[in-house]
């Protein structure tokens, strides 16, 4: 993860809350809900992800 991104997970709340996915286009491909945000941003930037 670049610099910039780790400090970006560092201001991320342990909270509960809303995440979107966009697309290339900048569009919004999906939202999701977490009950700790900072817990599901790490498990989904972790996981390798195939690119459709």
């Amino acid at each position: 993860m670049a610099k910039d991104g780790k400090i970006m997970y560092k201001t991320i709340p342990e909270e509960p809350g809303v995440y979107q996915f966009f697309n290339k286009e900048n569009i919004i491909i999906y939202v999701g809900k977490a009950k700790n945000l900072k817990k599901k941003s790490f498990i989904v930037l972790s996981k390798k992800h195939k690119v459709a």
